[in-house]
């Protein structure tokens, strides 16, 4: 979900930039093709370490990356250095998540927990992307790399409590999946 304030509501702010929508898409494509030539290392990173680890690695170099973008970005080539940085880091983000749930949820109840973190998920959007996109409008967009940056913090603080459960569940070796 740390991807939200940017990835929704980035093209906005480019537009207040004056950044044209044909070189906003060109940024999008660029940082898809780069996304797209370190996937497969990214999968191995991930199978190495275990995805758990690297999710938590990822979110915070996006934390670092939005951190910096909150307070550097103020024209065209800072915004384009950043929103690089900030896409291809969330395009990692997702490539290393990829096997997350499978290797965190129970065998016996995946699809389960698979459709409740979904309407979990679909529930906090559905409320919370209206409510930042009212307070990044009033705002005039300068803050969406922060929203990124603050929901990234949040994100954070979850991933380490989350990974003490995981340690004392067995860790990266031995994990069990608790069943309910």
């Amino acid at each position: 979900q740390e991807r939200i304030p940017a990835g929704t509501f980035i093209a906005f702010y480019a537009k207040k930039l004056g950044i044209g929508m044909d070189y906003y898409g060109k940024l999008g494509a660029a940082s898809y093709l780069v996304s797209l030539l370190i996937a497969y290392p990214l999968g191995v990173w991930a199978d190495r370490f275990h995805p758990l680890r690297c999710v938590m690695v990822t979110i915070a170099c996006y934390w670092v990356i939005s951190l910096a973008a909150g307070f550097l970005v103020c024209d065209r080539l800072t915004f384009s250095l950043a929103f690089m940085a900030q896409s291809v880091t969330a395009g990692a983000y997702y490539t290393v998540a990829a096997s997350l749930t499978m290797r965190l949820f129970p065998r016996s109840q995946f699809a389960q927990y698979g459709i409740v973190g979904g309407l979990l998920g679909g529930i906090v959007n559905a409320f919370a992307v209206p409510l930042l996109g009212i307070f990044l409008d009033c705002s005039g967009h300068q803050y969406t790399f922060l929203m990124a940056t603050a929901v990234s913090t949040l994100s954070l603080i979850l991933l380490f409590a989350y990974y003490r459960q995981f340690q004392a569940c067995g860790g990266v070796k031995n994990y069990v999946a608790p069943e309910f």
